[in-house]
């Protein structure tokens, strides 16, 4: 048994492949892939949608998309989100969760119907004030940081610390040599 890679052939399909015999090897099936597909794809990118949301709108595996991004290089361009876009999405999004807004929602009753219906989300005080205090000088904490630090009193403390430490070893050492003399010395 030969155990090389078999090489392919001329028809398509690789020497020793019993299960194509026949087969011509034709292109297969037609891509869906068309460069009409990039805004609508870096639109969704840019909304924050994964790979998996983009696949299933497109229709497609998650790993045909990340092929496309790898064989077509315009597509990836396209889809590629720049940190900058991704930050002027967040204050966008921030912006619109400070001042309200409406969006188009389905809700389901219990009797089963379903109905569109428009849905209004009030402002939010907490992202406003997010938005003041970035771009409202009026609005910014005021941190002032007073220092109670003092270096002559810093000095004062430590002289008085080390003349206590000094008079102390001094009494040390008095008491010690008062303390040498003993008996037999006082008889001398």
């Amino acid at each position: 048994m030969n155990k090389s890679r078999a090489l392919p052939s001329r028809a398509g399909a690789p020497l020793g492949n019993r299960n194509a015999c026949g087969n011509r090897g034709g292109t297969g099936r037609p891509s869906r892939y068309s460069a009409d597909l990039v805004p609508a794809v870096r639109l969704m990118a840019v909304g924050g949608a994964s790979d998996k949301e983009i696949a299933d709108a497109l229709r497609i595996s998650v790993e045909t998309l990340r092929r496309w991004r790898r064989q077509r290089i315009e597509f990836l361009n396209g889809t590629r989100v720049t940190n900058e876009e991704m930050a002027e999405a967040a204050r966008m999004s921030l912006f619109r969760r400070a001042v309200g807004f409406t969006y188009k929602a389905e809700k389901v009753f219990a009797n089963g119907r379903r109905m569109q219906v428009t849905e209004y989300l009030p402002p939010d005080t907490n992202a406003a004030f997010k938005i003041l205090r970035a771009y409202d000088p009026a609005f910014r904490e005021k941190t002032e940081v007073k220092s109670t630090f003092s270096w002559v009193a810093m000095i004062r403390q430590t002289d008085a610390y080390l003349a206590e430490k000094k008079a102390k070893a001094a009494a040390a050492a008095q008491i010690a040599i008062e303390g040498t003399v003993g008996p037999r010395d006082a008889v001398s």
